[in-house]
């Protein structure tokens, strides 16, 4: 009998018993804040999230970055990249798991413009009415590409067009912005967006006793990198109104609306369409 008890307690046991689970799952090296559009004159922090074996989330995972197309996007140890000219770039992430295999994870970003060029070009500029014998005569200052927008924490270069009948070279040119808090200017002409509004850059340089002068009116826009599921988490959280031509912020006091640029990338433009006003 007790041979026939024992082995019911083992039949008992191994039915209450604790079950063994294997809980293996493939580790994964993933970009979580990935993006499709990355504007000249802006740089962007990449990260990546390592899960192991058991698909525990490890901290101090050693994440190695590099850029496929380095003419297009250069990406520094940190996962900060920073455009150069416009174009597609793949970015790559690798990290080697715990049994010794490389794994990665790669995304695509295009580089587009931080600025959006005045639609009519003579706009803003300051110009002497004159005769046209006086024009060819006369040495004229003009900014070669006048900015109606530009993204906010982006850089941009103006470019200056120096025009004299004697064919002098450039003279030495003095930058100023009206409102730095908006738009700072260097001794270069190379204009840094600060914050949203306007602001006025001009150029200006003395010739011949003669003051010289351009300006150009910019609106500084605010400058959205986030992934989709970012924003349409900030839809909800911080009020968002989307209306099918624009995207607007609604602002927790003063109930007025922010109008953002008119480039949107591809998940703006979905968010905008949805016509949601958030409560």
């Amino acid at each position: 009998m007790k041979p026939l008890i024992c082995t019911l307690a083992l039949l008992v046991y191994s039915c209450t018993g604790v079950d063994l689970i294997d809980d293996y799952v493939p580790p994964t090296l993933r970009i979580v804040n990935a993006i499709e559009e990355l504007p000249l004159g802006s740089s962007f922090q990449l990260n990546a999230s390592y899960l192991n074996a058991v698909g525990d989330r490890i901290q101090e995972a050693q994440i190695q970055w590099k850029s496929l197309h380095p003419d297009i996007i250069t990406v520094q140890p940190n996962g900060t990249i920073t455009p150069i000219q416009k174009g597609t770039a793949e970015l790559v992430a690798q990290t080697t798991t715990e049994e010794g295999v490389l794994i990665e994870s790669k995304i695509t970003i295009n580089v587009i413009s931080n600025i959006i060029v005045n639609d009519n070009p003579t706009a803003g500029s300051e110009e002497m009415e004159t005769s046209e014998e006086m024009e060819t005569e006369l040495p004229s200052l003009e900014i070669t590409t006048l900015i109606a927008e530009i993204f906010e924490q982006t850089r941009h270069q103006i470019e200056v067009n120096f025009l004299h009948v004697n064919q002098d070279p450039l003279p030495e040119l003095n930058w100023s912005s009206s409102d730095e808090s908006v738009l700072e200017v260097d001794e270069n002409g190379v204009i840094t967006a600060v914050q949203m509004g306007v602001a006025t850059i001009t150029v200006s340089a003395l010739v011949s006793d003669t003051l010289l002068s351009a300006v150009n009116s910019i609106q500084v826009i605010p400058l959205l990198m986030e992934p989709p599921h970012l924003l349409f988490r900030d839809c909800r959280n911080q009020k968002w109104l989307c209306f099918r031509r624009e995207l607007y912020l609604v602002q927790n006091r003063g109930g007025f609306a922010t109008r953002f640029g008119r480039r949107l990338s591809r998940h703006q433009h979905l968010a905008r369409t949805l016509h949601l006003l958030i409560e």
